[in-house]
């Protein structure tokens, strides 16, 4: 029985794999993601974060430019 392997499973149920989340550098923690739900993830972050940016450049608090990122996010 030690040579038993466990398969994880993304949210959408294809198999995962454990993914590192980093921020500044630091492991911050881990997750289960397939490639497919990572890529998504990955683009859906880079069509945002333009216009995360220019809220900061716009003067917002960054906390306030997470917050707004965060409600626009969870709308999709």
């Amino acid at each position: 029985m030690g040579d038993v392997i466990p398969i994880l499973k993304c949210k959408c149920g294809f198999p995962a794999k454990p993914v590192e989340l980093e921020f500044r550098g630091e492991v911050i923690g881990t997750f289960k993601a397939c490639g497919i739900c990572i890529q998504e993830t990955t683009d859906r972050l880079a069509r945002v974060r333009p216009v995360f940016e220019a809220m900061l450049a716009a003067g917002i608090t960054r906390e306030n430019a997470n917050k707004a990122m965060t409600y626009l996010l969870e709308l999709e």
